[in-house]
């Protein structure tokens, strides 16, 4: 792999690339590594620190327990990974191959940690190790992207300084799958950046898929989406696959509802009522047994679908705005009695109960008002900055091919969860990484002065949040 300016080769228009490249020659770039890996170490340090400061140690509450930060599941990904026990049936759904994946390198940094420290701390240490090394990765990458287009060395250290601070840094730093998805995306990102050839490009990329896609299901689409960006050259080809994509949506949807009828009154003394009440059974009758096998799946959805888009539009825009902005700045949070425990959340903290619109009552509206004065300076000085860089990133040409697959994946994220999904915020690793990637993209056009202007406040405000979930986590002893 190199760092060789492998787009200023021509390409048809319709896919965007222009013929001057974004990157620097390749002796700049190698520089460009050093401070990337420096950047990746720091983190790896960082988020390893964060994650014990954040009271993941042996017995305390979130490791004992579910729903403690933001609806994390520390507990549990820690008994699959870690002790070995065998996934939940919703688990195999939404993370087909999160033990699988991640339980052999775990065992290894277990075993090389027993050498000093018992069998519990050396396997909580390995897990809090092993999520920290992934994400500190993905920071790495985009720290090697951001001094490689040309980003100033100051501007660079105050930017990903933020990065670091980020308020989604709470649940990246868990031993859970969020930061493994957000290292695995950025590497999603940058790698096609730099790797010129091809064939290896999508390679590595569709390499990517599995990993990202085992550990949160979801999460596939990117690396595919960046398989569909960099390697498919043919106009003619990437029109199929629009085509495809757009006609299998309605098909999907078509079939959900449908295996959902079935699911919802098939009885082994009734098979016809199941296949009277469907569209595609009345048809082809041995559909039956395979939409049975969608209960599991129809149990999750349907458990937090919240359709907030359909009914409460507004609500949905405004949500919209806090995915933008709570990631990077987060108000301070609250401990409520949500599932008969005490849990930080951003949250009501209602119990989890549907009005006759289908809109799931256990989220709050108007999520912003939870920003307090100060916090609101640091949420705009965000805003401001976010919003110059990804303008930046569009509107020069040389980066608009490299911003629309982060800024495609955070609207992605953004419609997702205002349709599916209890607490917003817990969900923010899968696209913090994307906010930072197209302020990155950017940052370089910044004046001299707007970086730390904004950065300042930016970060006593991250600083606040950090420590106020913390004394939050401490009030929670059971």
């Amino acid at each position: 792999m190199n760092a060789a300016p492998h787009l200023r080769r021509t390409t048809n228009t319709e896919s965007g690339f222009r013929s001057e490249s974004p990157l620097p020659q390749p002796q700049d770039a190698r520089r460009a590594m050093g401070f990337a890996v420096v950047a990746a170490t720091t983190a790896v340090i960082w988020l390893t620190l964060l994650s014990g400061w954040l009271t993941v140690t042996p017995g305390s509450v979130i490791v004992q327990r579910s729903n403690v930060l933001f609806n994390s599941d520390t507990n549990t990904w820690i008994n699959e990974v870690v002790n070995g026990d065998a996934p939940s049936a919703a688990d195999r759904v939404i993370h087909p191959l999160d033990a699988f994946l991640w339980r052999a390198p775990c065992s290894a940094l277990r075993a090389v940690l027993q050498i000093a420290l018992p069998s519990n701390q050396a396997g909580l240490l390995a897990s809090r190790l092993l999520v920290a090394a992934v994400a500190g990765a993905g920071v790495g990458w985009l720290a090697w992207l951001a001094r490689a287009l040309g980003v100033a060395m100051r501007d660079s250290l105050l930017l990903f300084a933020v990065y670091l601070l980020f308020t989604a840094n709470s649940t990246i730093a868990l031993p859970e799958h969020f930061g493994l998805s957000n290292g695995l995306l950025s590497a999603a990102f940058v790698l096609p950046i730099f790797v010129t050839h091809r064939h290896v490009r999508t390679l590595l990329v569709a390499g990517l898929v599995p990993l990202c896609g085992g550990t949160t299901v979801t999460n596939a689409l990117f690396p595919l989406s960046a398989i569909y960006q960099w390697s498919v050259e043919s106009p003619h080809v990437r029109r199929a696959i629009l085509v495809a994509v757009i006609g299998a949506l309605p098909i999907a949807i078509f079939l959900f509802v449908d295996s959902r009828k079935v699911v919802l009154v098939y009885t082994d003394t009734d098979k016809e009522v199941a296949r009277r009440v469907s569209v595609l059974p009345a048809h082809v009758p041995a559909v039956t047994r395979w939409y049975l096998k969608t209960t599991k799946l129809h149990g999750h959805v349907i458990d937090y679908l919240n359709l907030r888009l359909i009914h409460h539009p507004a609500d949905a825009l405004e949500y919209a705005l806090f995915a933008v902005i709570a990631p990077a700045v987060g108000p301070a949070p609250e401990v409520r009695t949500t599932k008969g425990a005490d849990m930080v959340t951003y949250e009501s903290g209602q119990p989890l109960r549907w009005d006759p619109n289908g809109y799931f009552r256990g989220a709050d509206a108007r999520p912003l008002r939870r920003y307090g004065p100060l916090q609101a300076v640091g949420a705009v000085c965000w805003l401001v900055l976010f919003g110059a860089c990804a303008y930046m990133a569009f509107r020069d040409g040389r980066t608009r091919p490299l911003a629309w697959l982060p800024a495609g994946w955070i609207l992605f994220n953004i419609v997702l969860h205002n349709v599916w999904g209890d607490e917003l915020f817990l969900y923010a690793p899968h696209w913090s990484w994307a906010l930072m990637a197209l302020v990155v993209l950017g940052a370089r056009r910044l004046s001299t002065a707007a970086v730390p202007c904004l950065v300042v406040p930016i970060v006593s405000c991250q600083v606040y949040a950090l420590t106020h979930i913390r004394q939050a986590l401490l009030t929670i002893v059971r």
